[in-house]
């Protein structure tokens, strides 16, 4: 194991500059990987735990023009 040892130290100290570009994109593309899979999973479940929180229903009612004459009729609607 002594030798593999010394011999990649070797190999990094006559190509280190070539690598470290490539070892930096590597690093860079999977931080940026790791960060969209967190944001995926936050975004997954947001929209559920709003309307867990919230209490809200499934349908969303929402009319083109607020009146009050609207707003009685969508009050007066079962289970609203």
């Amino acid at each position: 194991m002594e030798g593999v040892g010394w011999i990649t130290v070797r190999w990094l100290r006559s190509r280190g500059a070539a690598v470290a570009p490539i070892a930096l994109l590597v690093a860079l593309g999977t931080a940026g990987s790791v960060v969209a899979l967190a944001a995926a999973d936050h975004t997954a479940g947001a929209y559920r735990g709003h309307l867990e929180r919230g209490r809200v229903g499934h349908v969303i009612i929402n009319p083109g023009v607020h009146s009050a004459e609207i707003d009685e009729v969508i009050r007066g609607l079962p289970g609203v």
